[in-house]
């Protein structure tokens, strides 16, 4: 399961017309925030993907600290979203099945019903964010005087920070 060679730029390129005209910079920038969030949320989708295959997925519970007041821009979690969630994410990765390579799709209704579908939850919780927040980020970074979308080099070095796998300068 995976959106091959899908980077942040490729993704602003179909989010910008989600955020209006591609000269405004306050709709680059959205798009830009958007898009990076794609790439976190389906970098997420994998790593469950990769846990349902090895089994620990199954072996998952929600974070008993949860506290659904620190999100007041989502839904309270309830085994009824999180089902109905992994419902449309699995029509979703049908639709767009091409993506796979000959590769099955990730099928994440098989952890629906089970405390492993709220600790799926509770991290997209965590990783997707609204479109406020989106607009509140690309605001900052604007005001911080961030270019955006940056260049492919910048971006590939924000990719690799935040992953981790570049140390921050």
């Amino acid at each position: 399961m995976a959106y091959y060679e899908v980077t942040p730029h490729a993704l602003f390129n179909s989010c910008i017309s989600e955020w209006g005209d591609r000269d405004d910079p306050l709709a680059r920038a959205c798009a830009w925030v958007d898009a990076v969030n794609k790439y976190d949320v389906f970098e997420l989708y994998q790593q469950w993907f990769d846990k349902m295959e090895t089994g620990e997925a199954f072996r998952l519970g929600p974070d008993p600290s949860w506290d659904d007041d620190e999100y007041p821009d989502k839904r309270p979690l309830t085994l009824e979203l999180a089902t109905k969630y992994l419902e449309e994410l699995d029509a979703d990765f049908l639709i767009e099945k091409n993506r796979f390579r000959g590769r099955k799709a990730p099928e994440f209704s098989r952890i629906a019903g089970t405390p492993a579908s709220l600790a799926f939850m509770q991290q997209v919780y965590r990783v997707q964010k609204t479109s406020s927040q989106i607009q509140k980020e690309a605001q900052a970074r604007l005001a911080a005087g961030q270019e955006l979308p940056p260049s492919i080099d910048a971006q590939t070095e924000e990719v690799l920070t935040r992953k981790g796998t570049l140390p921050p300068k």
